[in-house]
């Protein structure tokens, strides 16, 4: 789940056990089962079927990360 506070994103990353990461960033990309979508601040409201594949950002300092997932879905509001 992702939502904008700011001109940022707070990535949220939920599993069945809890909270994995949650973070305030720049920018988004996941993979879906359309293909991989970026997502800005700005991006209008989104829900989608995720893949297995790597969720990478943009943390608000420049530096990037990932976290590998195993599917799941992406609500962006």
């Amino acid at each position: 789940m992702s939502e904008v506070v700011n001109d940022t994103i707070q990535l949220k990353v939920v599993s069945p056990f809890g909270t994995i990461l949650r973070v305030n960033v720049k920018n988004i990309y996941v993979p879906s089962i359309s293909g991989e979508i970026g997502i800005l601040y700005d991006h209008m409201s989104i829900i989608s079927k995720l893949i297995n594949g790597n969720i990478k950002y943009e943390n608000l300092d420049g530096t990037t990360g990932e976290i590998s997932i195993e599917g799941g879905f992406l609500k962006f509001n």
